[in-house]
């Protein structure tokens, strides 16, 4: 038995009684009122979860949300309220800040609500949506029949313990098995406790995967405002109109309205579930009610940059499930010049084994590294530098 399996094993039997399709309850409330909880509830709602209600120690009244172009109100309610009256429902904690899950937890726990209720967001989502589990997760109980080879290339790939406990945790999840404090810590993309992941004043920053400008954001805080370029791809006009004054402001940042692909084309895109439009096809998006399709057009980063000046020294992309295709059309930069990649490798069960993979084809000298920044299934990262 491979050091792979033995530990998927170890880990799934001490597990084995919190499996998440174990969960009967048809009705959730979401455990935390702010900004993040909101958009997290608004996602969830238009896959057709059942949420009643908010749950806030803070904060009291009411929230509206937009569910398929309707909108609908929802209670803020008490902790005590919530032991009372939804004594029977799932509590998804979904705050901002990730490490403050386990607190929350316990104080949910403290006043009487069973631990096999709480759940976070991630976990909620793969658990509760047979359209989420198809498109985004791998999820299932012969998940690793279909991936052991690829799993335990990539966990004998990786050289470093943090990496390849992470490749041990996202097997068991994607099995169906709940993994406790699973986050690895550090900032996501930035994450300079890595050995040898490190920013100069001269960075030239490549966002697959802009979103708000929320990651850009991130990076000038970590680098204290001093780095060179800034280039940001995204596909949703929405997403765009979010963006905060100052960073649209600063002539270093460059917003171009394309995806990221291997070569240039048009796409239908979904680009009304909030951070989660991609790149897809008319099929794809069968079934998902109120999704909306819309012509996009892409471009590969060798094309786009051999009219620039500038040379990529950091590419992050977050462009759910398009990563591979964005690297082969990066491949002549990635070859050339070397870049750090910050890359996300959860979309598909196949990432976290392909993408290395591909990177590794295209540029032998890389070192690697995987990091992981929930308690739940998503925001995988994978490190070359």
């Amino acid at each position: 038995m491979s050091n792979f399996i033995d530990n998927v094993n170890k880990k799934s039997q001490s597990n084995k009684t919190r499996r998440f399709h174990d969960y009967k309850s048809p009705k959730a409330v979401f455990y935390g009122a702010g900004e993040h909880g909101v958009a997290a509830c608004n996602s969830c709602l238009n896959f057709g979860f059942n949420v009643v209600a908010f749950c806030d120690s803070n904060k009291t009244g009411n929230i509206d949300v937009v569910v398929h172009g309707n909108t609908i109100t929802l209670p803020i309610i008490s902790p005590e309220k919530l032991k009372s009256e939804y004594s029977d429902a799932f509590v998804v904690v979904s705050v901002k800040n990730p490490m403050f899950e386990k607190e929350i937890i316990q104080k949910l726990m403290n006043i009487g609500i069973k631990e096999e209720l709480i759940l976070n967001y991630d976990d909620y989502k793969i658990s509760h949506s047979d359209l989420y589990i198809k498109e985004m997760s791998g999820f299932s109980d012969s998940f690793l029949s279909g991936h052991l080879k690829g799993y335990e290339w990539s966990y004998n790939f990786f050289e470093d313990n943090i990496s390849k406990n992470v490749i041990v945790n996202i097997a068991c999840l994607r099995q169906g098995v709940k993994v406790d404090n699973i986050h690895t810590g550090g900032k996501q993309y930035f994450d300079l406790s890595i050995n040898g992941y490190e920013f100069t004043e001269d960075e030239v920053v490549v966002d697959c995967g802009y979103f708000t400008g929320d990651t850009a954001q991130n990076f000038i805080r970590s680098v204290n405002n001093r780095f060179k370029k800034y280039y940001g791809f995204e596909i949703s006009k929405y997403n765009l109109s979010r963006q905060k004054d100052y960073i649209v402001s600063d002539k270093r940042i460059v917003v171009v309205k394309k995806g990221c692909w291997s070569y240039a084309t048009e796409f239908f895109a979904s680009l009304d579930i909030d951070s989660s439009s991609r790149i897809c096809n008319a099929e794809t998006q069968r079934g998902a009610e109120g999704t909306t399709l819309s012509v996009v057009q892409t471009i590969s980063l060798d094309s786009f940059f051999s009219t620039e000046p500038d040379i990529p020294t950091l590419i992050k992309m977050d462009i759910e499930g398009a990563e591979l295709h964005a690297l082969l059309g990066a491949k002549n930069i990635i070859q050339k010049h070397k870049p750090k990649l910050a890359i996300s490798a959860y979309h598909k069960p196949e990432d976290i084994y392909e993408l290395p993979r591909l990177i590794k084809e295209l540029n032998p000298n890389y070192k690697f590294a995987l990091r992981h920044y929930t308690n739940g299934l998503f925001e995988t990262v994978l490190y070359a530098y």
